[in-house]
């Protein structure tokens, strides 16, 4: 037996539409769910930005903190004691009189360029939120004689030490290499009462060896102010590490860095 199933015309059009109505409705729920997709996956990338822009503008802060503090404390600390010793010199020996004040004085110079480098960089923000473009070149390896001329300058006895073949560094350990010795420097220059400073730097394969030893105040600690914390971000920043031996006499910082 043969059956036939004969749907009305005006059935079939119904279901059209129903048909149509369904898939119309699947799609506008599809292109919804994909547009608060959309934005949601933009205010994840606003989100990131935002906090990669106030990471770096908190990196920055931070290495012009510690910039500003090895520059002032370092060049204010020997222009102290060069005014301290100035009135002895000018009564016991006149004729150097006019070193001392000359020494104060390229103290005080050198601080205000690196001083005008920073703040150059700060006037050219290109607006809130946005750090600031890289300075000008900072002082590096190549500026340890000038660095050690100061220090003896100020009354120290101090003796340079260089080994290896030097070839180029990153900049990042060129700087912090400088300003591993200028805060040690500076430490036995403020605190340690010491006469004699000796300063090693060595290249060996793939490190940097850099050493400061004085015959300073035996057992002292090097006090763990910004001096202190700057040298070890530097280093830590480097990929390298810090050492603080304090002796009798004396104390010696140590710092290797990679440089392969």
């Amino acid at each position: 037996m043969a059956v036939s199933l004969v749907v009305p015309q005006e059935n079939l059009e119904t279901y059209r539409y129903l048909l149509t109505a369904i898939v119309a409705a699947y799609a506008l729920g599809v292109s919804a769910r994909a547009r608060r997709a959309g934005r949601a996956a933009e205010r994840e990338r606003e989100a990131r930005v935002r906090e990669e822009r106030a990471a770096a503008v908190a990196r920055e802060r931070t290495r012009i903190a510690r910039d500003m503090h090895d520059i002032v404390t370092h060049s204010v600390g020997l222009m102290v004691i060069q005014a301290e010793t100035g009135p002895l010199v000018v009564r016991d020996h006149p004729e150097k009189a006019e070193a001392v004040f000359e020494a104060i004085a390229e103290a005080g110079r050198d601080a205000i360029g690196q001083l005008r480098l920073i703040l150059g960089a700060l006037r050219g923000s290109e607006g809130p939120g946005v750090p600031a473009p890289a300075r000008g070149p900072q002082p590096g390896l190549d500026a340890l004689p000038g660095l050690l001329d100061n220090a003896r300058r100020a009354g120290l006895d101090v003796s340079a030490d260089m080994r290896g073949e030097p070839r180029r560094l990153p900049s990042d350990v060129d700087v912090a290499a400088y300003r591993i010795v200028q805060e040690a420097l500076t430490n036995t220059i403020r605190h340690a009462g010491a006469s004699t400073v000796r300063v090693r730097v060595r290249w060996s394969g793939d490190t940097l060896d850099v050493e400061v030893a004085d015959d300073g105040r035996g057992g002292r600690e090097l006090r763990e102010g910004h001096g202190m914390i700057g040298m070890r971000e530097r280093v830590t920043a480097c990929g390298g590490r810090l050492a603080v031996r304090p002796g009798n006499p004396g104390l010696t910082v140590t710092a290797t860095l990679p440089i392969g």
